[in-house]
């Protein structure tokens, strides 16, 4: 973890290998997910509460610029303050991967 508790991805290199590997050509497509609403979700497995999805490749930025970030968002509430963590795909290398950080 940096200095604001956030993972390294460098840290993590063999570990998104292996997902990457074992995931295929599920690992950076949620179209192909069995439920393209939570992508990297095993079937019957629950999302915890404060998860949620995001995925910029249909927004675009001033400009027309494409936004190219998707991923899992975990949030929470603490003693009145809203926290959260960002986990990309693109950085974590699947989507399985970016569900269970």
């Amino acid at each position: 973890k940096d200095e604001e508790g956030k993972l390294l991805a460098a840290s993590y290199h063999q570990l998104v290998a292996k997902f990457r590997e074992q995931e295929g050509a599920l690992a950076l497509s949620a179209e192909q997910h069995p439920d393209s609403s939570k992508p990297g979700a095993r079937s019957g497995e629950e999302v915890p509460k404060g998860l949620k999805v995001w995925d910029d490749a249909k927004r675009s930025q001033a400009g027309g610029a494409l936004k190219q970030g998707a991923g899992w968002i975990a949030e929470r509430q603490r003693r009145g303050k809203s926290d959260s963590r960002w986990f990309n795909v693109r950085t974590w290398g699947s989507w399985r991967l970016a569900f269970l950080l």
